[in-house]
């Protein structure tokens, strides 16, 4: 399915009290998962729901270190009000507060789409991040504390309501745009997913979900019996392999990169981008959210923008991509033995209106 944003970061309005009150609509899988292998991302989809209460369900990854972008949409169902949360259960704790966009998609189909982890940042991930950060060699204790801080202030921001849930949000945003947060380098990351306890926690969490219960995105609460995710994420893990390949990445390599492809200067590379707002685009009250892989070559040049959606404006998508070329400066990825090798770096750009 091709879909369009037709606004955007919206659902700020509170929801009636009647429609928080609302009990689920429990909807069985009507198709098996079907892995979906395009041009520059994969995607897992599946049906839900008998005649008239059909809704869509799509988990799209347009690489492997980039957090999951999720779609819900029916023909059926009208789309609801407030912030639209998301829980995977039974792993979540909480419902997971997202930012949503209202997308049309084809077939007459209508929902949101939003970006959530899969399985990380509940109270196990939390402790296998904190033992693997207390031995990792690379990380100083200002980087470790701040990044167990961001955690425990995610966890707050859910759990919280009112001045309290401000607050905590306001606390996070300050602790991961800190220097000390931002410096922890990409490998850190890299290295935790690598981990075989990590592994083997994502995979024993994947077996356990049930369900998948989204909330607001329509008028009622919906609840997706999805069932284990086991083997559709193993599926996935393979598509992104082969993506690598077609991309002319050295997959094998990349599992044990000393460090992946890192801009010179982010903040001045995002600046450019944004302030660069097309002025047609601005005139309109157009919007637009896009995702790049740019193609970085051992000596740390961007070599191709390659456009990872398909449903902006062009003139959004060659804006981008020329700031890419001009301002893109890399170190680049090296391999285990700290060799520069040819490489990849995403980034989301979201032109917004005030």
């Amino acid at each position: 399915m091709r879909l369009a944003i037709v606004a955007g970061l919206l659902l700020l309005q509170p929801c009636s009290a009647s429609a928080q009150q609302q009990a689920p609509l429990e909807l069985a899988p009507t198709s098996p998962w079907a892995m979906n292998y395009d041009a520059d991302s994969c995607a897992l989809q599946r049906q839900f729901g008998a005649e008239g209460q059909e809704v869509f369900f799509e988990i799209r990854q347009f690489g492997p270190d980039v957090v999951p972008q999720m779609v819900v949409a029916s023909r059926q169902l009208a789309l609801g009000r407030g912030d639209t949360e998301v829980t995977i259960l039974p792993i979540d704790g909480q419902s997971v507060e997202v930012d949503a966009y209202a997308v049309d998609m084809d077939e007459g189909y209508v929902g949101r789409m939003f970006e959530r982890e899969l399985l990380v940042d509940n109270a196990e991930e939390q402790a296998l991040l904190a033992d693997f950060s207390a031995g990792w060699p690379g990380l100083d204790e200002n980087q470790r504390e701040r990044l167990l801080l961001a955690r425990t202030m995610a966890q707050r921001w859910r759990d919280t309501q009112g001045n309290a849930r401000e607050v905590a949000a306001r606390g996070y945003t300050n602790v991961v745009r800190s220097e000390a947060y931002r410096s922890i380098p990409r490998k850190f990351f890299q290295d935790l997913r690598r981990q075989d306890s990590y592994r083997a926690l994502m995979a024993e969490q994947a077996g356990r979900v049930t369900a998948v219960l989204v909330e607001h995105g329509f008028e009622r609460p919906v609840l997706l019996r999805t069932g284990s995710l086991a083997a559709p994420l193993r599926a996935m893990n393979t598509c992104l392999d082969e993506l690598m390949l077609h991309w002319g990445i050295d997959v094998e390599a990349h599992r044990h990169l000393t460090r992946a492809a890192q801009p010179l200067d982010y903040d001045r590379l995002a600046r450019e981008i944004v302030d660069n707002y097309p002025r047609e685009m601005l005139s309109q009250r157009q919007q637009a959210y896009i995702r790049v892989r740019l193609a970085v070559s051992p000596e740390g040049t961007t070599t191709a923008c390659n456009l990872q959606n398909d449903y902006n404006e062009t003139t959004f998508e060659r804006t981008v991509c020329e700031a890419m070329f001009e301002y893109a400066r890399f170190e680049p990825a090296l391999d285990a033995a700290g060799q520069p090798i040819a490489s990849y770096y995403q980034i989301n750009v979201v032109f917004r209106l005030g």
